[in-house]
């Protein structure tokens, strides 16, 4: 027999076995009203045998080939039928204040904000913003000023953080915060709030990061300007608080709107598509192998004691 048959009939009994796979789903789908969590789908096309995130790339490199059914981006697998074509986005992002921070260093303990910018929309339109330079009360680095143009000359005369700490709290308000890895810039306003003893933000908050990386398959180092242009978006003069606040509102309601288009009906289901889902440790790591970095031991306790262990954005 020649090879060529062999191979054909491999290939039909492989794609033969996959339509029986994908008819399962989409039986399993059909029987849950339209939709099913991730995690519930492999457990019953594969079975109770090992973890589901074992499965869940055979899954999804089997499944995206069907028509008939789709991934969204709140983690569900659904029917490919349009549910919700006029779904309006300003039903899920109708208020909101797009946030952004230049900042002297990457820790909020130990580095200050240099810029903020905070502009509030109403059903996609801009109708105020807040923006001001800030005295971080010490030099700016030289690789953060060649970064985003900030110079010691620029905020010689700038207010330090605390005098516009209550204009910062009133353009805020209680309002949806948006941001690219918006945990950042809140970490940043937490850390000031608390030098000027004022309460810290427990805002919603919506990450574009979060969400570009579950809508956007294939965009690598997402980034605000890869996201931003990505998105038909032009993305110049980055790294200056308005100009990275501004674009980020643009990128969440071009993203907002691809979330519709791929099933999302709720802000709840918009949040829960924007997480940044942490990988987990490997297993079986041996000696010699540890994950963390070194350096971090050089801030370790030295002594026994209670501790509370914080993460970027100061949470416990």
């Amino acid at each position: 027999m020649p090879d060529s048959a062999v191979t054909s009939n491999t290939d039909d009994a492989s794609s033969h076995r996959y339509n029986a796979l994908c008819d399962r789903a989409v039986d399993f789908v059909l029987s849950r009203k339209g939709s099913a969590p991730e995690d519930l789908l492999i457990l019953h096309v594969f079975g109770n045998t090992g973890s589901p995130s074992l499965w869940r790339p055979l899954l999804r490199s089997v499944l995206d080939a069907d028509p008939r059914i789709r991934f969204r981006a709140d983690g569900q697998w659904a029917l490919a039928r349009d549910e919700h074509p006029d779904a309006p986005t300003d039903l899920l992002l109708d208020s909101f204040v797009a946030i952004d921070v230049e900042t002297t260093g990457l820790r909020p303990q130990q580095q200050r904000i240099i810029e903020i910018a905070l502009i509030r929309y109403e059903k996609g339109h801009e109708v105020r913003r807040f923006e001001s330079l800030v005295h971080p009360q010490r030099s700016i680095p030289r690789f953060i000023a060649d970064l985003t143009t900030i110079t010691d000359a620029h905020v010689a005369d700038a207010p330090a953080f605390s005098e516009i700490a209550s204009d910062v709290i009133e353009a805020l308000g209680d309002s949806l915060l948006v941001g690219h890895n918006v945990g950042f810039d809140i970490s940043f306003i937490n850390a000031e709030l608390k030098r000027c003893e004022q309460p810290t933000l427990i805002n919603d908050r919506l990450d574009t990061l979060g969400l570009a990386n579950r809508l956007l398959k294939g965009l690598r180092k997402p980034n605000l300007g890869r996201v931003a242009e990505h998105l038909g978006l032009s993305a110049t003069k980055l790294h200056r608080a308005a100009t990275d606040a501004s674009l980020t509102a643009e990128v969440a309601l071009r993203l907002v709107d691809e979330a519709v288009r791929q099933g999302v009906t709720s802000l709840d289901q918009l949040r829960i598509s924007a997480r940044i889902e942490v990988p987990m440790p490997r297993e079986h790591v041996g000696r010699a192998r540890a994950q963390m970095d070194t350096k971090m031991l050089a801030d370790i306790p030295r002594k026994p004691g209670v501790y509370l262990m914080r993460d970027a954005a100061e949470q416990v």
